[in-house]
């Protein structure tokens, strides 16, 4: 009679096997190795809902289970992972550096659980000049050379200040950020670092890459224009780029 009165209120059939299988909408088969005790079988995109009383999940939350199997929603923390990878969406591209001094969203960004983390990454890095008079465009020159300066930070956007732009959730003091140059004739380089985050909140939490570039030792003229190209692309788009954070408990 509980099997009819189950069938009809949720309109799925139940099947029981020798093995103490259930299948839903499924007939399970006791001669195969290692099957699972529940099969469900359904062509709806929500197949499965777990509702724990007294608890409200929250969107991007998984089911965590303790030494005994007892399940409950929750965030993954740095000791339940082995790492987290950052997301690439394009790159950024920049103009008129001798005069622009911005911090610039590279549009790269990395979702890290609570706890401590590690963020690693290796970008490439080129700046080409850009001649307005008869627009041709070749790499800097022997001896000229800019900074880039990589932050995360908690906003994204561009900004005038990586201080103060740089998130607060630093791990190890003053380490905020990592650098590297490019110095002509170099076409390219690769910026690489690492900065030691600590999300101390109980949700996982967004960190925008960013990069602020300091010139010395360049063309003044006005006519000379200073190209950041494609900085954090990804290694789709150039084959180089890292950006991943790994567990620093």
């Amino acid at each position: 009679m509980m099997k009819l009165f189950l069938n009809i209120i949720l309109c799925s059939l139940f099947y029981f096997s020798s093995q103490a299988q259930i299948g839903i909408n499924f007939v399970p088969n006791p001669n195969e190795v290692n099957n699972s005790p529940l099969i469900i079988k359904t062509d709806q995109p929500n197949a499965l809902r777990f509702v724990p009383e007294g608890t409200e999940p929250l969107p991007g939350q998984v089911l965590i289970s303790d030494d005994e199997g007892n399940v409950r929603y929750g965030d993954l923390t740095a000791t339940e992972i082995d790492f987290v990878n950052g997301v690439f969406n394009g790159g950024v591209n920049a103009e008129d550096l001798y005069r622009n001094n911005k911090v610039f969203d590279s549009n790269a960004y990395i979702d890290l659980p609570p706890g401590r983390w590690a963020v690693n990454f290796s970008i490439k890095f080129q700046v080409v000049k850009y001649s307005t008079v008869n627009e041709t465009t070749e790499n800097l020159e022997r001896d000229e050379a800019i900074w880039a300066r990589i932050i995360l930070s908690n906003t994204s956007g561009n900004t005038t200040n990586y201080n103060t732009d740089s998130t607060k959730d630093i791990a190890i003091p003053n380490l905020y950020l990592a650098s590297g140059s490019l110095v002509g004739p170099t076409q390219y380089t690769n910026v690489k670092g690492e900065i030691y985050i600590l999300n101390s909140l109980t949700t996982t939490k967004r960190y925008y890459l960013k990069v602020f570039l300091e010139k010395y030792n360049l063309d003044d003229r006005r006519r000379i224009n200073y190209k950041l190209i494609d900085f954090a692309a990804g290694p789709i788009l150039n084959g180089v780029d890292r950006f991943f954070a790994i567990p620093a408990n």
